[in-house]
C-alpha cells in the first residue's frame, strides 16, 4: 500500500508541474505557500463550525480544493469537495466526520 501512496503522490506532483507550465521551481513555491497558509486549516474549519458560521467554512474549503487541484493533492481535493457539498447542501450534522478525514488528508498532503 505504501507504493501505492508513493505513487499517487508521484503522479500528482507530474500532474501539478504540468498545471504549472512545466516549473517545477514554480511548483515547490506554490507546495511552501500552501504549507504554510493552510496547515492548520482543519482548525480554523472546525472554528467556522462549531461557531456555525458555515458560508466561511465553505469558503474556505472551496479555496482549498482549488489549490489542491492544481498541485495535484487529489485526495485531499476529493475531501475537500465532500465537505464543500455537505456544507453547501446544509448537512451539518455530518461535517464533524468529514472534516477529520479532511484533515487526515491535508496531514498526508502536507507532511
Amino acid at each position: 500500500m505504501l507504493k501505492a501512496l508513493t505513487d499517487d503522490f508521484i503522479s500528482g506532483k507530474v500532474k501539478a508541474i504540468q498545471n504549472l507550465g512545466g516549473m517545477e521551481s514554480l511548483y515547490y513555491k506554490h507546495l511552501k505557500r500552501f504549507q504554510d497558509k493552510y496547515q492548520d486549516s482543519h482548525i480554523k474549519i472546525n472554528r467556522y463550525l462549531d461557531l456555525m458560521e458555515y458560508e466561511e467554512a465553505e469558503r474556505l474549503t472551496h479555496s482549498i480544493k482549488g489549490l489542491a487541484g492544481t498541485l495535484g493533492m487529489s485526495e485531499l481535493e476529493s475531501k475537500c469537495q465532500t465537505l464543500e457539498t455537505a456544507l453547501n447542501e446544509g448537512r451539518y450534522t455530518e461535517l464533524h466526520p468529514m472534516l477529520l478525514e479532511f484533515q487526515s488528508a491535508l496531514f498526508k498532503a502536507i507532511h
